[in-house]
């Protein structure tokens, strides 16, 4: 009864994970960042095409490594760096070395949300969908218009910054500054595309999966309309010619089935995104308490150098913002669907069989106890007060700096 037509699934296909991640995708591919990661390519029979994507390939990563260890050098002579390759080194090595994980699970969630999708109604989710991308896609691109703004303005103003190739002036003598600025703007390109897998991509996962689960949200609800003797009696029994029980225990069965599934791509979710998430809130919290105390302590000495820690402070907070709400919406889902199911269990109690009352108490309690939820490393769950948590964490920071000074 809630099938859904092939026209219909097919209309939602574009409402996917991989359609979300598609230009993530095709960016780290064509770019020769990475060959892939969401799921694997197929190089066709065109030798012209292959060979410049391989040439180009090997002066990337020749360019990378370049770059990579002018600012180890710099580091090692206690010289004040720019925070670009070198920083997501880590992250870069990580996902090589996890490459085939990241391969299965993204074509496991796949199969498995084409199979949701065949299933069940996914119209009402599609507006929210493309905002998600819009919004999420648009803050990226402004964010990386802003650093490369803000990087040219100060390449052009301090050439021979200590942190710039122009601060030699052998390589001044050879090529003129806007040819350095242009070098330095692609390591910062680089670095902010890599730096989203910390982030956007896997808060994009979760968010993806936390639709899915108010999609079983809102099955439950319809299920329960089997037991209802009005609606059973003039639409479900004359039509599909079962009990309303038996379809009841059927179709219960079959979504608490999808739910545990999504629980186990939860797991394997936070087994792979947890530590760039770990990392990643570690090194946002940092950001956002040194840009704070900066601010705070030289908004009247130096009102310009505030200014630009302000920008970096706001960035870095959006971001933070911004991920932590799609990656918390997993928890929201989890919690609501665990409310509505004890509501309705409440209400049905005597309509519905031992064995099935049995089930949804068994459900209820797994919910209540162990939620759906981002949990990086295990160590704490990401729902909507871990903002607060946040907040409050750098508020306390930020005034013990300031007193101790």
């Amino acid at each position: 009864m809630f099938e859904k037509s092939n026209d219909e699934a097919e209309k939602a296909y574009n409402s996917t994970l991989k359609e979300t991640l598609h230009p993530w995708w095709v960016l780290t591919r064509y770019c020769s960042l990475l060959p892939d990661w969401c799921h694997p390519h197929h190089d066709r029979p065109r030798p012209v095409l292959n060979a410049i994507r391989c040439i180009a390939t090997v002066v990337f990563s020749c360019f990378v490594f370049a770059m990579m260890t002018f600012h180890f050098v710099r580091m090692a002579l206690a010289i004040v760096v720019m925070t670009t390759i070198h920083s997501v080194i880590p992250y870069l090595l990580y996902y090589i070395s996890r490459r085939h994980y990241f391969l299965r699970f993204f074509k496991d969630w796949g199969n498995a949300e084409k199979q949701i999708m065949m299933a069940y109604c996914h119209r009402d989710l599609r507006t929210t969908i493309r905002k998600t991308r819009i919004l999420v896609y648009t803050s990226k691109i402004a964010m990386l218009i802003g650093l490369l703004v803000g990087m040219g303005f100060v390449i052009f103003r301090f050439p021979d910054a200590p942190y710039l190739l122009s601060h030699f002036k052998v390589l001044r003598d050879l090529a003129p500054v806007p040819v350095f600025a242009l070098i330095h703007l692609i390591t910062i390109t680089f670095a902010v595309t890599f730096a989203s897998f910390c982030d956007a991509v896997s808060a994009l996962v979760f968010f993806h999966i936390a639709l899915e689960a108010r999609v079983l949200f809102k099955e439950f609800d319809k299920i329960f309309l089997l037991l209802n003797p009005l609606i059973t009696d003039c639409n479900q029994t004359e039509r599909l010619e079962f009990k309303s029980d038996l379809l009841f225990s059927t179709e219960l069965r079959r979504l608490v089935g999808y739910y545990e599934n999504l629980r186990s791509f939860v797991k394997r979710a936070n087994s792979l995104f947890g530590i760039l998430w770990f990392l990643n809130h570690g090194m946002r919290l940092t950001i956002i308490c040194i840009m704070l105390y900066s601010v705070l302590y030289m908004f009247q000495t130096n009102p310009e150098d505030a200014g630009i820690y302000f920008a970096n402070l706001v960035t870095n907070l959006y971001e933070l913002v911004l991920c932590t709400v799609l990656m918390a919406q997993i928890f929201r889902a989890s919690d609501r669907l665990r409310s509505r199911l004890a509501v309705l269990l409440t209400k049905n109690w005597d309509l519905i069989t031992k064995g099935d009352r049995e089930i949804l108490t068994v459900f209820i309690d797994r919910l209540q106890t162990d939620p759906l939820a981002a949990s990086p490393l295990g160590l704490y769950k990401v729902t909507p007060s871990f903002l607060m948590t946040i907040v409050s964490l750098t508020v306390s920071y930020v005034i013990i700096l300031l007193q101790s000074k």
